[in-house]
């Protein structure tokens, strides 16, 4: 992570994942984001790959999780997320910011189905509180809101696929509180952002856009398409197949 393409076998030498998951507070306007953010690290196509991306990352997970109440650092990529797919859906021919972008949910997402697995909603908590400026609305909320406008927004291009594929794989690891929660899915946080904080247009343009996405069924480009790692060749998929890496 940072700068250039990125593996998995050089997580552990990687000193911007490891000074962002210290103890060290990192503002929103640092930086650090430009270049932790430029990594580029493909997103999972199988289960099996996202199995293996999970155990590479678990020492830092849990090393993240000891440390966030501290540093806040989930809240403020959030946020840097959010001011960069604003950006994004700004210009969407800017690929840099676009893979930044991505970078950034990647990250978020990892986290957050970490955090979902380990212990429910409790580490999402404070995430779901009203903002002092921000009219009563979490950020959590207006994360979730963000996924839907830069699906609406942003065309399925080459360029922009594995963002797609990224907020997919992020709306589908936020509802999979169901499987892991302790209590029924109606009283979760999370399924009240969905369920009553959205704008009801923003739901009906995000359905219809899932829906255009799906009948056209765009192939995956050809450079983001990988062997699965049992090593037959497999289908590449659509953007609507990789629900599985999820699980």
């Amino acid at each position: 992570m940072g700068a250039q393409y990125s593996s998995l076998n050089e997580l552990k030498s990687n000193e911007y994942l490891s000074r962002f998951v210290s103890e060290e507070i990192i503002s929103v306007n640092d930086p650090f984001w430009n270049q932790f953010l430029s990594f580029r690290l493909q997103s999972p196509f199988t289960t099996a790959h996202s199995k293996l991306i999970d155990e590479s990352c678990s020492i830092f997970l849990q090393q993240f999780e000891a440390n966030n109440p501290k540093t806040n650092n989930y809240g403020t990529l959030i946020e840097v997320f959010i001011r960069l797919a604003t950006a994004v859906r700004d210009e969407c021919d800017d690929n840099i910011v676009t893979w930044q972008t991505y970078s950034a949910l990647f990250i978020l997402r990892c986290i957050t189905k970490y955090f979902i697995e380990i212990d429910s909603e409790q580490n999402l908590y404070p995430y779901f509180l009203p903002q002092d400026n921000s009219d009563r609305v979490s950020l959590m909320s207006f994360f979730v809101d963000n996924l839907f406008r830069t699906t609406i927004a942003i065309p399925v291009e080459s360029y922009s696929y594995a963002l797609h594929l990224e907020v997919l794989n992020t709306l589908l690891s936020l509802l999979s509180i169901q499987m892991c929660a302790k209590e029924a899915a109606l009283i979760s946080a999370i399924y009240s952002i969905f369920m009553h904080r959205l704008d009801p247009l923003l739901i009906s343009e995000f359905t219809r856009t899932l829906l255009e996405h799906f009948i056209k069924q765009t192939e995956c480009p050809s450079a983001l398409a990988v062997a699965p790692l049992n090593g037959s060749n497999g289908d590449s998929g659509t953007l609507y197949k990789i629900g599985q890496s999820v699980a």
